[in-house]
């Protein structure tokens, strides 16, 4: 079966009249790099290139000096005080507080009144009361 159609492909490609295929200019798609180009990648190598073999026996030894910078004096107080204040509220005794009644002086109006307050939003059905 395989032999069949390879052979029909065979036959058909011996018989196809090229005069009926149209004539067409090739583009190159995939150009040479400019001089541009290799010249940069040439540059981008020899830098890999040097990093790669560098040697770290030419480096001479440096002392690093580390800094310590205090908090100034203002700062301190204010990290002071606020580490006093945060131990007074910490330390601070529920029994030292006293009993306080809470009396409510804004009273809501009375549901049986005959006139609605003024601040409650009119809505058709109370038009018609």
């Amino acid at each position: 079966m395989a032999d069949q159609a390879h052979a029909a492909v065979v036959k058909s490609a011996a018989t196809f009249d090229h005069s009926q295929l149209k004539h067409t200019e090739t583009e190159e798609k995939n150009p040479l790099p400019t001089k541009e180009d290799v010249k940069e990648e040439k540059k981008r190598q020899s830098l890999l290139d040097e990093v790669a073999n560098f040697q770290s026996e030419n480096l001479s030894p440096t002392q690093t000096k580390e800094r310590v910078v205090l908090p100034d004096s203002i700062t301190l107080k204010q990290a002071k005080q606020h580490q006093t204040f945060i131990q007074s509220v910490e330390g601070h005794s529920k029994n030292n507080l006293r009993h306080a009644e809470t009396l409510e002086k804004n009273s809501l109006p009375d549901p049986t009144s005959k006139y609605p307050s003024m601040l409650c939003m009119v809505t058709p059905h109370h038009m018609f009361v």
